[in-house]
């Protein structure tokens, strides 16, 4: 037999595995997209067994190991790949995070600066840098890594300020120092005033509560989860909700809600639904950290956010307006978080400027999977804002009023517009763009099914429409 016909044959009977090993590629990287570490790893793992010689599918492996925190797994499948494929920047990237999380932190420097080699302007090499650095105790070059990831990519400053006061502060003995002349000066004042108040069992909560504890509010000082630690009440809500002042065992600040039976059970909380937000990570959501019960009720971590609300903004504005050009850049991450959401089977439900926080040159969906009542300018005409058509109208909404700055429907006959599918016009209107009511027209249609079915389908038509300015 010809070795012409031979190398059909084993290119035949190899067809199968690559088609399978493709698939279950594609099923890893969405559920490591989706939160689901452990069957990213279980999917990439057994394509890498049935295709070792394949760089990619490597590749792949080795990222779904590094999210699973499975290091040994992660370093040897990007070593592979890179001895298979060749050098690339992000799989030196990962094999430098393996190494670190194996505590081996010189080879993760050697791993990092490889990979700035091959592109110093990555914002994840710069990262991974900084995280090798810092774990060999080298702060200022950490730190000036960390800064500089954050002026690459705008998505690493909360990691930069993390960095900056974890690596910056005042030394160990010198916080200890005032924490104890704090609470001197704490204990004086109680003595001499005669009257009792509570302070945190945690040394970041040294400050006397204004606010004296409900009877079933958690006392402060108190962890929850074996991880977060409960402080002063910031806000008593109308008593389905509650928000604390919180910090985690690393010394983060947090929010920690605490949420009671709702006597709306269509807005009230879902547990279910706050820890599959907990498992979303993306760019365009502010994240929930966990998601849990304890004594009784349900309890929501978070980062503070950072940033203003698009509502602030817009009222600061000239005219309440925002350029079209900026508007477009940073929707982007928006709607692709928004879709992101849907893929996970989310909805928001109350998409608006109040929920949108403006950090920098992007713009993040705060409030996913937790509860709140829809405000009317949101609402569909099909009268649930609880859907991911709901959504799409509420981000429609959001935009229209950030480019015109007033509502699409207005006026005496502002219900019967909405009803209509009738948003004001914009023609002719200084700085913006030609176009725009049509768009607007099919974003805010009376049937749903006549509108864009995805945030990125209508991001994608409203940054036609300031092209060449967006790119």
């Amino acid at each position: 037999m010809s070795a012409a016909c031979l190398a059909l044959l084993a290119a035949c009977a190899a067809w199968p595995v690559r088609a399978a090993s493709s698939e279950s590629l594609a099923r890893s990287a969405a559920a490591e997209a989706a939160g689901d570490a452990a069957q990213s790893w279980e999917l990439a793992s057994g394509a890498a067994r049935q295709a070792p010689e394949d760089a990619s599918v490597r590749a792949r492996a080795a990222s779904a190991a590094l999210a699973a925190r499975r290091y040994e797994q992660a370093l040897e499948e990007a070593s592979a790949a890179l001895k298979l494929g060749g050098p690339t920047a992000a799989l030196y990237q990962v094999r430098s995070a393996a190494q670190a999380g194996m505590g081996r932190h010189r080879e993760a420097l050697a791993d990092a600066e490889s990979a700035l080699g091959l592109n110093p302007a990555s914002a994840a090499g710069r990262l991974r840098r900084a995280q090798a650095l810092e774990g060999l105790g080298q702060k200022r070059g950490a730190l000036e890594d960390y800064r500089r990831a954050a002026e690459l990519d705008h998505a690493q400053a909360p990691i930069y300020e993390e960095a900056y006061l974890r690596l910056a502060r005042a030394p160990k003995h010198r916080r200890r120092l005032w924490a104890v002349a704090g609470a001197v000066l704490l204990a004086a004042a109680a003595l001499s005033l005669l009257r009792r108040r509570r302070r945190s069992l945690h040394v970041r909560f040294g400050s006397v509560i204004s606010l004296p504890p409900a009877g079933d509010d958690p006392p402060p000082g108190r962890v929850l989860a074996g991880r977060f630690i409960v402080g002063r009440a910031l806000d008593r809500g109308t008593g389905a909700q509650q928000i604390y002042e919180g910090r985690d065992l690393e010394d983060r600040s947090r929010l920690i809600r605490r949420f009671m039976p709702s006597l709306e059970p269509r807005r009230g909380f879902r547990l279910s639904q706050a820890q599959a937000a907990c498992r979303l990570r993306h760019a365009g959501l502010a994240p929930l950290e966990a998601a849990f019960e304890a004594s009784g009720s349900s309890f929501v971590v978070q980062e503070p956010y950072v940033g203003e609300t698009l509502i602030s903004i817009l009222e600061k504005a000239p005219g309440r307006r925002l350029p079209p050009e900026s508007i477009a850049r940073a929707a982007r991450t928006l709607c692709e978080g928004i879709d992101a959401a849907h893929a996970a089977g989310l909805v928001h439900g109350r998409v608006s400027a109040r929920e949108i926080i403006v950090e920098g040159d992007a713009w993040r969906l705060t409030g996913l999977g937790l509860p709140g009542a829809a405000h009317a300018d949101i609402v569909p005409p099909e009268g649930d804002a609880e859907t991911k058509e709901g959504d799409l109208y509420g981000l429609a909404v959001c935009l229209y009023e950030a480019l015109a700055g007033d509502k699409p429907f207005s006026g005496p006959e502002g219900s019967l517009a909405k009803s209509e599918g009738r948003p004001a016009s914009l023609a002719g209107r200084v700085g913006l763009p030609p176009g725009l009511d049509a768009f607007f027209a099919r974003a805010l249609q009376s049937d749903p099914a006549r509108r864009f079915h995805a945030a990125c389908e209508l991001y994608g038509a409203l940054r036609s429409l300031v092209t060449p300015a967006v790119h």
